[in-house]
């Protein structure tokens, strides 16, 4: 194989890299919006059913759930930003 296609083929996959990292990255943008609508209506019917204990109680499983989903996705988002930084670092430096 000669360097020149060897190149050609780092090229590719570094693309390949860079469209993944896009992708995961949008897709956490779109999984965030869902989740906030979803806990700030939630959190409008905790006021209203505070008093009635167990519709609370499993509007608050509910309300811990999506709070998980929200930290894996911000957990997700800063893992593709170190990654993106990484790989803008090591482009820069074969350039």
């Amino acid at each position: 194989m000669s360097e020149e296609s060897a190149l050609k083929g780092q090229e590719k996959e570094v693309e390949h890299i860079d469209d993944n990292l896009k992708a995961a990255g949008q897709i956490c943008h779109e999984m965030k919006q869902p989740l906030m609508i979803s806990m700030g209506f939630l959190d409008l019917l905790l006021l209203e059913t505070a008093e009635i204990q167990p519709m609370s109680g499993k509007l608050n499983s509910i309300r811990s759930q999506i709070q998980r989903l929200s930290a894996l996705t911000e957990k997700l988002m800063n893992l593709i930003h170190q990654q993106t930084a990484t790989h803008s670092i090591t482009e820069d430096e074969k350039s």
